[in-house]
């Protein structure tokens, strides 16, 4: 149950949303590291100086610290696509929909049908509901799984 002070996502009610909050908790874990380990050189590097001959010119540690962020960034990647991939993929939808903001009004496209319209914002004095109301209503079937795609 949400509140005002929660700091996590909602409930989830989806395996992919629970795979989505298990990367979020395991990248929020790697990105506390690397600050805490940045912190950590940053004080080194105030507080002691450098002239140790070997630390200057060590080959091995220059490897490991070109290597070691480079696989940190593939395994976030490979599992980032991995998520991207399991979340895009519909194939059981009834219908797609496509929708278009732009400045004053939406545009709402229905490609298996091949039928688009526009949805402007009314002024509704009556009820007092300040930029809710429009026109041309969407129709969004229920208890079906669609496929909504948004841009702007």
């Amino acid at each position: 149950i949400m509140s005002w002070i929660n700091m996590n996502f909602q409930d989830p009610n989806s395996i992919n949303m629970i795979k989505i909050i298990m990367y979020n908790n395991f990248m929020m874990i790697i990105l506390i590291n690397i600050i805490i380990i940045l912190m950590l050189m940053m004080k080194f590097s105030l507080f002691n100086k450098f002239n140790n001959k070997i630390i200057l010119q060590h080959q091995y540690l220059e490897i490991i610290w070109t290597l070691l962020p480079m696989l940190m960034i593939m395994m976030i990647s490979i599992l980032s696509i991995n998520l991207l991939y399991v979340n895009n993929e519909l194939k059981n939808n009834i219908i797609n929909i496509k929708s278009m903001s732009n400045q004053w009004f939406w545009n709402y496209e229905y490609p298996m049908f091949n039928k688009n319209f526009n949805s402007y914002l009314m002024l509704n004095n009556n009820f007092n509901f300040m930029m809710l109301e429009t026109d041309n209503n969407l129709i969004i079937p229920i208890n079906y799984q669609i496929m909504m795609i948004f841009s702007s």
